[in-house]
């Protein structure tokens, strides 16, 4: 599934600096870990992370007016977009993706844009969709244990042994979760062989076809 930075970027480039608000989403609040004070890298989002390692700057609003020209914003799409949606009818996200894809940004970008004073694209090159793909993930620091193994969100992993000469026991490594990796496949659960019951005694499985009985399963 596509997020919308993703979506963003591959319509109009890679952005030199977002203007979120300071929701947690983009600003962490947390104390700084040993490991980031190490790595010169303060608490940060996974979103923060992402735009840090994409080369993106975010601007946080910070006086009340910022924050209430992000906060009007967001309430365009929060309120009013819900509201033109239920006077058209609209029930379906395919539909609703559709209105707000065409005639909802089109009349709010024809409303509200503002013509830049300097016309010079400041956007910076798109980055390949498997980088892009990799840096908008998932990413957790983790301690790989002495059997070789680690665990994360009430997981264990094994790591595979072709990885032996890396000498991992003991060092941290980075959990990915990836968005666009396919599910885990549900194993298929193996047939059982039916019982023959007699009365209330079951009986051992039938032998197989054209193989005698036992005088024990007679």
């Amino acid at each position: 599934m596509e997020c919308r930075f993703e979506r963003y970027v591959r319509l109009h480039d890679l952005p030199t600096a977002l203007y979120p608000d300071r929701d947690s989403i983009y600003v962490c609040t947390r104390e700084a870990c040993l490991e980031g004070d190490l790595a010169q890298v303060g608490p940060e989002t996974q979103f923060a992370r992402a735009m840090r390692e994409l080369g993106v700057e975010l601007i946080p609003a910070h006086s009340p007016q910022a924050k209430g020209r992000v906060e009007r914003r967001h309430g365009r799409f929060q309120d009013r977009l819900v509201k033109e949606m239920r006077l058209r009818g609209i029930s379906s996200i395919e539909a609703a993706n559709a209105y707000l894809e065409g005639p909802f940004l089109k009349m709010i970008n024809e409303r509200y844009t503002v013509k830049a004073r300097d016309p010079a694209n400041g956007h910076l090159p798109r980055p390949t969709p498997a980088t892009l793909a990799l840096v908008i993930s998932w990413q957790e620091s983790r301690s790989v244990a002495k059997d070789w193994t680690i665990r994360w969100r009430n997981r264990q992993f094994q790591i595979d042994a072709r990885h032996a000469a890396l000498g991992l026991p003991g060092r941290r490594v980075i959990v990915v979760e990836r968005r666009d990796a396919p599910p885990p496949a549900i194993p298929t659960p193996r047939p059982s062989r039916p019982l023959i019951t007699r009365g209330a005694r079951a009986l051992f499985p039938l032998p197989p076809s054209g193989s005698p009985p036992s005088s024990d399963e007679l």
